[in-house]
């Protein structure tokens, strides 16, 4: 289900948007767009959001809670810890922009509410005709060197 926010939070979610490279280019109108088309979903503490090696199918945006980011570096090894991402933070823009696969495993540290957007509607607003000026190969590049 889509849910509508009052315009003061979709402030405050557009300047989260903004914070990633591959929102700066876009006019405002797209990224009120890619808000008004995110859906609200909740995670119970200790739900796995997304698993490492998965498909990257969904663009997030951390409503409420906190999650933790563990990748392992071969099947039998131990989870490494990389960070904790908090209220406002996003991920996984990575994953769709490259067709990659998730570098990461991410879990909810407490009871979290995100908003998400599906890989076919992030890449259809990233990709505007409006933007024709976004080289993105440059934006790829930019996520890379990101930190997690």
């Amino acid at each position: 289900m889509v849910t509508e926010e009052p315009e003061a939070d979709q402030d405050d979610w557009m300047t989260a948007l903004l914070k990633l490279p591959v929102f700066q280019c876009l006019p405002p109108i797209n990224l009120q767009k890619i808000l008004m088309s995110m859906e609200m979903i909740s995670f119970n503490k200790g739900e796995i959001i997304v698993e490492q090696d998965s498909a990257g199918d969904y663009f997030y945006l951390i409503k409420s809670g906190e999650c933790q980011l563990a990748r392992k570096p071969s099947p039998t090894a131990k989870d490494i810890k990389l960070a904790r991402l908090r209220n406002g933070d996003t991920f996984g823009e990575d994953a769709l922009i490259s067709d990659a696969p998730r570098n990461v495993t991410i879990t909810a540290l407490t009871d979290m509410s995100l908003l998400r957007l599906e890989k076919k509607h992030f890449l259809s607003w990233v990709k505007k005709p409006s933007l024709k000026f976004v080289n993105y190969a440059v934006m790829l590049e930019a996520l890379k060197q990101e930190p997690l």
